[in-house]
């Protein structure tokens, strides 16, 4: 079975995703928690995670969801590398990211260590190039 995470490098921080629906937001009872972020809504956007494929859809946030820069309509396909800004924080998305509950240093090396083909002007916006 396939992993998959989203990877914050700005924080130094991964958030595995579960097999099934994965809701993003400031709520106490979505899968993956942002607490006290700005720009974030409740419940932000959800990530349909199965069978080593992906798709995100934004659920109504106030300020919407960027995919690679582009506000997100409906559902669109997640591929490994894709950037995924929700309020000010940009994710990227990474099949086989990180083994479970890995955080900090030890995520970020794991994801440079496998590194991932990303556009210049994504890396840009990330402030890791």
């Amino acid at each position: 079975m396939q992993d998959a995470a989203l990877i914050s490098y700005e924080e130094a921080m991964a958030w595995p995703l579960s097999q099934g629906a994965n809701v993003v937001g400031r709520d106490s009872a979505c899968d993956l928690k942002l607490l006290d972020q700005r720009g974030l809504s409740r419940r932000h956007c959800l990530i349909f995670w199965e069978e080593g494929e992906a798709s995100v859809s934004d659920l109504g946030s106030m300020n919407g969801t960027l995919l690679n820069g582009r506000l997100l309509y409906g559902w669109r396909p997640l591929q490994h590398g894709d950037v995924l800004t929700l309020g000010a924080r940009r994710f990227v998305f990474r099949m086989h990211a990180v083994p479970h509950g890995l955080r900090g240093p030890d995520a970020i090396a794991m994801a440079v260590n496998n590194p991932i083909s990303l556009d210049p002007g994504l890396l840009d916006c990330l402030n890791v190039a």
